[in-house]
């Protein structure tokens, strides 16, 4: 489950003995947030236990406000259960654009280079292991070119169940085309080393929380050598 900004944050756990029944860790657990990766004390959350229950806990917070469109965040828990201190991911979510009232969708079109004009989504697809540079040209409904000189961009790869499986942004997405209107988005062997039909992509202007084009994102499975 994605989040917004400002929302509200939820979310259970269980403690549990060597034999993997529930019961009370040794002292309130604690819990801290990672955005990007990075510790992020900026996102105050609290650990509380369940009532007339054994090992089982829930975290709460607010999503904070400066965070971005496209912001990976992992929620990690530490608890003690006799003497044995563990550490574990708990929920991982990726922050999504705050819910706008009167959103007219597909204003935006994309043209993915080479090839002829086609309205968004624009389908991306390269080999496993594989880098490779996507161009993608954004044009508004009327077929005018977006600037994107000014934006902050973000290139997200997400699964079918809309988990980050990774990011590019600036500065590594350059813009370049006579009105400023095609990104640029180099996608490395690293990132594209696990096969999958089933991914998506959205590039994202960060500072307005816009979708200036999005579409399906296929990593082949590399050919293997037949002797």
């Amino acid at each position: 489950m994605n989040r917004a900004i400002g929302d509200s944050y939820y979310k259970t756990f269980t403690t549990n003995d060597s034999s993997g029944s529930e019961c009370d860790a040794d002292a309130t657990p604690s819990v801290v947030a990672y955005q990007d990766g990075t510790l992020d004390a900026t996102f105050t959350l609290a650990v509380n236990k369940i009532a007339d229950t054994t090992g089982r806990y829930y975290v709460s917070g607010t999503v904070p406000s400066d965070y971005g469109t496209g912001d990976c965040i992992d929620v990690v828990v530490s608890a003690t259960v006799s003497g044995i201190t563990r550490a574990t991911v708990i929920d991982s979510f990726v922050v999504r654009p705050v819910a706008t009232a009167n959103v007219t969708l597909g204003a935006v079109t994309a043209v993915n280079s080479p090839g002829n004009r086609t309205s968004s989504p624009v389908a991306l697809e390269m080999f496993q292991g594989e880098e490779k540079t996507f161009t993608i040209t954004c044009n508004d409904s009327s077929g005018e070119a977006v600037d994107l000189s000014a934006k902050t961009l973000r290139f997200l790869v997400e699964d079918s169940n809309s988990v980050a499986k990774f990011k590019v942004e600036d500065p590594s997405v350059s813009v370049t085309g006579d009105s400023s209107e095609i990104a640029s988005v180099t996608v490395g062997a690293t990132q594209s080393a696990t096969a999958s039909t089933e991914y998506h992509w959205r590039l994202w202007s960060v500072d307005d929380d816009e979708v200036m084009a999005h579409g399906s994102f296929k990593i082949k499975a590399a050919k293997k050598d037949v002797s």
